[in-house]
């Protein structure tokens, strides 16, 4: 059984408004035949499925590595997606993750961290999507 961590929550609360690097992703067809392979939807290459942004989740990874957050202290409570239009093979996706919000619960032994992904097409204003990604860390 895992140890559970103790986390100093004020010193978490200092990484509010943290923001990743810019990641930038190719979306071709040997990596969306290999997505779609891995989440058992074979023949699934056009449309571009839209759970292929969970693939694409560096900045978050990177954000709770700062933070000193291992994957072995904390649960995925929950993944949204807004959709603005349809992702396609052949473009570049450039995304940067932010935590956007820190929650405690039960004297601060639930941490939620609530991290916003906006994805765009490279060279494009407006995102294709976001994502908001809700992660509980067990503090003890």
């Amino acid at each position: 059984m895992t140890d559970v961590r103790k986390f100093d929550v004020k010193a978490l609360e200092s990484y509010i408004g943290l923001v990743s690097k810019d990641y930038h992703y190719d979306v071709t067809v040997d990596d969306v035949q290999e997505f779609s392979n891995a989440v058992a939807h074979p023949n699934d290459l056009l449309p571009v499925s839209p759970v292929y942004f969970t693939k694409l989740r560096d900045g978050e990874f990177e954000i709770l590595e700062k933070m000193g957050i291992s994957l072995a202290d904390l649960l995925h409570g929950e993944q949204e997606y807004e959709y603005f239009s349809d992702i396609k093979i052949g473009v570049s996706i450039v995304c940067h993750s932010r935590l956007k919000n820190m929650i405690t619960k039960k004297n601060g032994e639930l941490i939620i961290l609530e991290v916003e992904t906006p994805f765009h097409v490279k060279d494009a204003e407006l995102p294709i999507c976001k994502s908001l990604t809700t992660f509980i860390v067990r503090n003890k």
